[in-house]
Parts: C-alpha cells; sequence; structure tokens
C-alpha cells in the first residue's frame, strides 16, 4: 500500500496488504542509488488478542504510525539530514513533562498484559473492565483526556456504588471489577503514570453464598429424555459438565485434539483453563462410550468439538454466550425447567455424595487448587429431591435414565 498522496513518490509504506504477520516497513531513497528501509517502530504495535476488531484497530494504529515516519522523514531530507548509516529515525528528546490519559495509561497495561502472554479470556476481563470504567466516566460527564490521578478514593467508590445501582451487576462482579483496577492502578505506578492508587482503600462488598441447587429427579428425566431431540448439540455439551465438571467457556475451546478416548481423558490447555493451568479430568465409560457413538473420535484433530451453527464440530469456536442462549431455548422455555447449564455440575456433585464419593476426588475432578473450595462448594449445594434413588446407577446411568 502507498501512503504518498502529500507525501514525495519515493516514499511508501509496504504494509503486505495488511498482514501483521510480516514485518512492515516504510521504503525511501533519500539520495539517488541509496535505498531505505525502517521496520520501526512500525512492527512494535501488534493486536492484544487475536480478533478482527483488534486486528483492524492495530492496522489503523500502524498506517498512523506510518504516516507519522513519512512526516519526519520529509522533514528530515529537506533539512539535508545524512541516512547513510543510519536505519531508524534519529529518536526525539524526551518530553520531561509528557503526560498520558487515563485512557492511554490503562490501554498500555493491558498491552503489557498481553505482552507477558496472558491468556485471551484474562486480556478479555481486563479490557471489560476498563471499558466499564468509561461508560462510569460517561455518565459521570468527565473528560475521557483527564488524567490517572484525577481518578479520586471518592469517586472510585462512586464507581463501585454506580455498578450495584445503576448496572445492576452482583457484588461478585463488583468485587471483580475493582479488584481488576486495583491491579492495573498498581501497574501504573510501577511505571510512573500515576502517584496514588485510589482503588486500593475500596472495601470489596460481602457475597453472599450463592445455593447451587441440583435438578431433582423428575427434572433430570424431562431432561435426559428430551433435550437429545429438541437440541442434541446442547445436550453434548451440557453432559461434559455432568460427566466431567468443564466449565462452559473451557467446553466450548475444546479441540478433538484434547480428547484421549484410549486413556478416557480430556487435556484442558492453560490458555483455555481457568487459572491459566493445564489440567487433565476423567471420562466415566459411559460417557466415554456416547463420544464414540457421535463420532467425535473421528473428527479432525484441529476441530472444535462445538464450533459450527448447526453441526457439533468446526473449524471456529463459538462465543461463550451462544450455548448459554442455547440452553435457554431449549430448557428454560421448551422445556420448562428455570434451572442454568451449571445444574447439571451441582447434580452431578449431589450424586457422587450421595453415593459415598470421596471429597478429594471431586477437588481433583473440578481442578480447586484448595480443598476448602471444594468444601464450600459441598456445603452450598442444595435440594436435588429423589436424587437417592438414582444412585445405585450413577455416573453410568444419566444416559439410560
Amino acid at each position: 500500500m502507498k501512503l504518498n498522496l502529500k507525501h514525495r513518490p519515493n516514499i511508501r509504506l509496504v504494509d503486505h496488504d495488511g498482514d501483521l504477520t510480516k514485518r512492515w516497513y516504510v521504503e525511501f531513497y533519500p539520495k539517488e542509488g541509496l535505498r531505505k528501509r525502517l521496520f520501526e517502530p512500525l512492527n512494535r504495535y501488534k493486536p492484544r488478542i487475536n480478533t478482527p476488531s483488534e486486528v483492524d484497530k492495530c492496522i489503523k494504529l500502524r498506517r498512523q504510525v506510518a504516516l507519522n515516519m513519512m512526516d519526519a522523514i520529509e522533514d528530515l531530507l529537506a533539512k539535508g539530514f545524512d541516512f547513510t548509516d543510519l536505519n531508524t529515525l534519529p529518536a526525539e528528546k524526551p518530553k520531561s513533562s509528557r503526560k498520558f490519559t487515563m485512557a492511554q495509561s490503562l490501554d498500555k497495561m493491558i498491552e503489557f498484559l498481553a505482552a507477558e502472554k496472558r491468556s485471551e479470556r484474562t486480556i478479555q476481563s481486563f479490557s471489560s473492565c476498563v471499558t466499564m470504567l468509561n461508560h462510569f466516566l460517561e455518565y459521570k460527564k468527565l473528560s475521557a483526556d483527564i488524567s490517572p490521578d484525577d481518578i479520586s478514593p471518592d469517586l472510585a467508590r462512586q464507581f463501585q456504588d454506580w455498578l450495584l445501582i445503576t448496572r445492576k451487576v452482583s457484588p461478585i462482579t463488583a468485587n471483580s471489577y475493582v479488584s481488576y483496577l486495583k491491579t492495573l492502578y498498581n501497574r501504573m505506578k510501577k511505571k510512573q503514570l500515576c502517584k496514588t492508587n485510589p482503588f486500593i482503600d475500596v472495601e470489596l462488598l460481602k457475597e453472599e453464598d450463592t445455593e447451587k441447587v441440583p435438578f431433582t429427579l423428575d427434572e433430570l428425566r424431562i431432561i435426559t429424555e428430551k433435550l437429545p431431540e429438541i437440541d442434541p448439540m446442547i445436550w453434548l455439551f451440557s453432559l461434559h459438565i455432568f460427566y466431567c465438571y468443564i466449565r462452559p467457556n473451557e467446553i466450548r475451546q475444546l479441540k478433538r485434539s484434547n480428547y484421549d478416548f484410549e486413556a478416557r481423558e480430556i487435556r484442558i490447555g492453560g490458555t483455555v483453563a481457568k487459572g491459566n493451568r493445564t489440567a487433565i479430568v476423567k471420562m466415566p465409560e459411559d460417557f466415554h462410550r456416547y463420544l464414540m457413538e457421535q463420532g467425535i473420535h473421528k473428527l479432525p484433530g484441529h476441530f472444535y468439538i462445538f464450533g459450527s451453527e448447526k453441526g457439533a464440530s468446526g473449524t471456529e469456536p463459538k462465543r461463550r454466550q451462544y450455548y448459554t442462549d442455547r440452553w435457554k431455548a431449549a430448557v428454560k422455555k421448551t422445556i420448562g425447567i428455570e434451572k442454568d447449564m451449571y445444574s447439571m455440575k451441582h447434580t452431578s456433585a449431589r450424586l457422587y455424595l450421595l453415593n459415598g464419593g470421596k471429597i478429594e476426588w471431586l477437588q481433583h475432578q473440578m481442578r480447586h487448587a484448595d480443598i476448602r473450595e471444594t468444601q464450600g462448594y459441598v456445603k452450598s449445594l442444595r435440594g436435588g429431591e429423589g436424587l437417592e434413588r438414582f444412585i445405585e446407577t450413577f455416573p453410568n446411568g444419566i444416559l439410560k435414565i
């Protein structure tokens, strides 16, 4: 691509039609017979996460940087600057009083997180937090150009109140946002982008214990009978929760290569798993057999098991909300049972404990780092009437119930 509408025709940007996997450069001829290619700082700019919007944003940013470079090259050429032994533009003298806006500072911190190879989910969580803070500042009619130090401790507490009252988020979610901002501000302090952390003294809200309600035996029978016909894909999706306690965000990113049918195991990679720790969970015998019957073992290794609109596999994963919406349509609206998909997990755990299972195995299969987390989970289980009549066939009975 040429960006020389107002530049000399012998200065051009080579951007490989927007391909960020290749090295971009600005090419020019400072004098006859001497060609120069400047690669930096163009290639320092990379997308935080590999999504179409982030890639497009990075392409636009690089092209703007290229225009600035071309302006600088023209100015230097006009002054007779000698480029013979120089492969980068001469550095500008640092501006002692340079300041970044709060938005720029937070964006820089997220760029650092991405450079540290944090998981895509972690980057998305921090990015969502920054977006929410920007919405709050718009609500308060504050300029987007305020500095990080313009956020006072009082304003930070108002942000927490706004989350609860105006946005109506749960205390757990509000605490997550505050914790993310504490982390980002601590990083900004280390980079000397701000003097204080206004979120450091914001007290976290009390999080009420959420009851984890299993299905009753009658509900489980109805779901087992009807869901495979209404939505076979969401049925298979929910069985991963019931048998293996895999989280929905992890399930949607499972590829055929994650399944070891000989060892009857599913490997969840560290870039996908919560906590960024690679883990392995076991497939109960009946679940293993069901997966084989569905032909999952015959799929290409790079296929996502739940990656297409109609079938049970595809080359791209769907967003998490896609599966939540399908569960609502099939189970809540069509079948008429007002419980979330996670009730499959609670039902399985309840059955396992009724059958005399050990909490240590439950901790391993649920991938809890601390046994106290599992104990808290077990303590919060409520309901599940009639499940004690099902324990003789657990865990292989749900497919025959």
